[in-house]
Parts: C-alpha cells; sequence; structure tokens
C-alpha cells in the first residue's frame, strides 16, 4: 500500500469520478496558532452566519409589522399561516436537506472537488421530493387541520388562503437551502450575508406595493416572500457559478450526471437524522 501523503483521502460518499479527476491541493504550508488564531478563524466564520440568521429573521419582523396596520384579523391569519407553513413544510425541507453541509464539508475537505457538484444535486432532488409532501398535503388536508387547531373560520380561511399563496416558495427554499449549505460548508458566508441583506432591504419595499399599492392585503406579504425566494435563488446561483469559476482549472463535477441518482444507505441516513433535528427546531 502506497504511504504518498498526496493520495486522496477516501470521501464519504464513493467518488463516481474517480477515473478522470485530478486532485489539486491548495498549495503553501499549513499555518497553525494558538487559541488566538483558531478564535480568529471561527470568528471569520461565525460572524457571517449569525449576521445571515438575524437578518432573516428581521425580514419575518418587517412583514409582521406592516401587515398589522391592516387589521387584527390580517394579523392574526398571517401569524397562523407562517407557523404552520413553518412546521409543516419549511422545517421538513430545510432538516432534510441540511445532510448536504455534511457530505460536502467532507468531500472539501478530502479535496475531491468532483463530489460537491454531485452532492449539491442530490440534495437539491432530495428538498423538491420532500417539499412535494406538504404541498399535496396543503392542498387537500390544509383546512381540515386549522379547524382541527381550534382556530375560528375567517382566521382559518385567511391562513390557508396565505399558505396557498406562498407555497411555491417552498420549492425554492428547497433549492436555496441547498445552495446555501453548500456553499457555507466550503468557508464561502460573507457573501450570503450579502443576499440575505438585499432581502431584507427589498421586503419592506415589496410589501408596500404588493399589500397598499396593488391592494393585495395580507396575502401581498405571501407573494413578496416567493418573489424574494425567486431573487435569492437567482444571487445564490451567480455566487456559486463565481466561486466554482474560482476553481477553473478544477473538475468539480457540476454537470447533471447519472451519478446524481446512485444513492447510498448512509446519505439517506444523515439527511433523514438533518430532518429530526430541523423538525423539532420549529417546534
Amino acid at each position: 500500500m502506497s504511504s504518498d501523503p498526496n493520495d486522496a483521502v477516501e470521501p464519504l460518499l464513493g467518488n463516481p469520478f474517480a477515473d478522470r479527476v485530478i486532485v489539486v491541493r491548495d498549495e503553501g504550508p499549513v499555518k497553525t496558532g494558538g487559541w488566538g488564531s483558531e478564535l480568529t478563524r471561527l470568528l471569520h466564520l461565525a460572524v457571517p452566519t449569525a449576521a445571515t440568521g438575524a437578518l432573516s429573521y428581521a425580514s419575518r419582523l418587517i412583514t409582521t409589522a406592516q401587515v398589522g396596520r391592516l387589521s387584527s384579523l390580517s394579523l392574526s391569519s398571517i401569524a397562523l399561516g407562517q407557523t404552520v407553513y413553518n412546521i409543516t413544510g419549511l422545517s421538513l425541507v430545510m432538516g432534510i436537506v441540511s445532510g448536504i453541509t455534511t457530505f460536502v464539508g467532507h468531500a472539501h475537505g478530502a479535496a475531491q472537488s468532483s463530489l460537491k457538484g454531485v452532492i449539491l444535486q442530490r440534495g437539491a432532488i432530495i428538498g423538491l421530493l420532500t417539499a412535494l409532501l406538504p404541498l399535496l398535503a396543503w392542498r387537500t388536508q390544509l383546512p381540515h387541520l386549522l379547524h382541527l387547531l381550534g382556530q375560528q373560520d375567517q382566521i382559518a380561511a385567511g391562513a390557508s388562503a396565505y399558505i396557498h399563496t406562498a407555497s411555491p416558495a417552498l420549492a425554492l427554499q428547497a433549492i436555496n437551502t441547498s445552495l446555501t449549505d453548500y456553499l457555507s460548508a466550503q468557508s464561502v458566508v460573507r457573501p450570503l450575508v450579502l443576499v440575505t441583506l438585499t432581502t431584507m432591504l427589498l421586503t419592506p419595499v415589496l410589501n408596500h406595493v404588493y399589500i397598499y399599492n396593488a391592494g393585495w392585503g395580507f396575502l401581498g406579504a405571501a407573494l413578496t416572500v416567493v418573489t424574494l425566494q425567486g431573487l435569492e435563488f437567482l444571487l445564490l446561483v451567480a455566487i456559486a457559478v463565481w466561486h466554482n469559476c474560482r476553481f477553473v482549472h478544477r473538475n468539480t463535477g457540476h454537470s447533471m450526471s447519472l451519478h446524481v441518482l446512485e444513492w447510498s444507505w448512509k446519505m439517506l441516513q444523515i439527511h433523514v437524522e438533518g430532518l429530526h433535528c430541523g423538525c423539532i427546531s420549529k417546534l
């Protein structure tokens, strides 16, 4: 057995491109330091990640405040609608897609660039398939579910209308979450802050246009969610392309391939474990 340190490390998932990939490792000596150096590196990742989360919640607060100016019925309807949407839909998608972080991080650390694109495509497919479950349930069982929660008819009808209007955003969020986890697992976190900041700044503008100017009321807030998720998708794709172009000399394996459809029990197991954590965190 060869003991050459340049030998590729076996990734968690088998590499379908191993016969035609040249692994290129970063050049330069490995720098080590004390706790100060480690803390700095941690903050470079943690601060942008925390900022992204804070800006995301700020967008929700802005929407709630703007809808609250309409009426108490609108506020109650959107509050119930967002809660049901997050618990029965978004938590499933974000949870099961979170497995991408584990796999991409492993492939990135092992310098298996060809695997990262395959993992991204697999994660997006899993997320979209998972999103179909709540989308179908919302179409058929949503009014019954809201009545089981003991809600007033007007509030239940408003929440149902909000969820149906915002439902296209769930499919977009499955892809966007896949792209976000794909980038963050490679320490590409600062551009994600800019994406979230852009959507936060546009939130009050679009809400005003849809809610007040167009006269769609609180349903305009649902259209804002769909619009911003579409914009976020375009921005994340642009960032992913930019990131990949920086390593144009590497075979990143981002073209569509039948290898994307090759699943493994270990992969599905980690995705399902992420699904459990995502659902619990939303309760």
